[in-house]
């Protein structure tokens, strides 16, 4: 079964809730991560999942006219905690 056209997903050290219900992603990192010995410890990491999908709806074109557009929409996004996971911990809503 095909959860979503697209999934991209974005490592990074913390995910804060800000005023007005915004979400920012602080310290994501590259495509590598590179650590001077293994093993290695992260006090913690956040792995934020968006799950796209692709739309398809009637839009007037500039003349007016309707047309089949295809869009991108967002089906959902989802945070998981490392830290809440080791510890055992509840962060829902911090």
């Amino acid at each position: 079964m095909k959860i979503a056209e697209q999934i991209f997903t974005i490592l990074s050290d913390d995910v804060r809730q800000e005023v007005g219900n915004k979400n920012s992603i602080m310290g994501i990192y590259s495509d590598r991560m590179v650590f001077q010995e293994l093993p290695a410890l992260l006090p913690k990491l956040i792995l934020t999942v968006f799950l796209i999908d692709l739309k398809t709806a009637i839009m007037p074109d500039a003349t007016g006219e309707p047309t089949f557009r295809t869009f991108q929409a967002l089906l959902g996004a989802f945070i998981f905690n490392s830290s809440s996971m080791v510890s055992g911990t509840d962060t829902a809503g911090t």
